[in-house]
């Protein structure tokens, strides 16, 4: 569970809406007190400012690997998001790691390759270590979603 805090001690506010957190300086802190890297790139995607998602993005610093996974998946899905595929089948390769293959198969999906991506996705979920993959599941349930939509109507 995260929580929002101010990050200027003296104002010991928290943020109630995201106007209160555009005003001041805001990170997510977790139950162990490690501040998040990715809580303002989480939060642009998720009202839907890809754009400046992506800015935030490219502009973070040095971070461990699994936080860069996680940077790049958010910022591949912005960059879908905006309807730009091919960058993300441009730039995401075929040794990338699994969560980014997922992106990319998405990606694939969208662009009008659709069996090619749903096999990709069936083989996936058939392993059981990719299975469990939190990415994978997601982007799985949103190319199934796109399937059963695309063809119902």
């Amino acid at each position: 569970m995260a929580v929002c805090i101010s990050v200027d001690a003296a104002e010991k506010t928290f943020c109630r809406s995201v106007q209160t957190w555009h005003k001041h300086s805001v990170f997510a802190v977790s139950e162990m007190g490690d501040a998040d890297p990715l809580f303002e790139l989480r939060n642009l995607y998720l009202v839907g400012n890809y754009q400046a998602a992506i800015n935030a993005g490219l502009s973070l610093g040095s971070l461990p690997e699994r936080v860069q996974v996680e940077r790049d998946v958010l910022i591949y899905r912005a960059y879908i998001a905006k309807g730009d595929c091919a960058i993300v089948l441009g730039e995401i390769k075929n040794n990338a790691a699994n969560p980014l293959q997922a992106v990319r198969c998405l990606a694939t999906y969208l662009s009008k390759d659709q069996d090619i991506a749903l096999a990709s996705i069936k083989e996936w979920l058939s392993e059981p270590h990719l299975a469990n993959d939190e990415h994978i599941q997601l982007i799985a349930g949103t190319i199934y979603f796109y399937k059963e939509t695309t063809t119902k109507y």
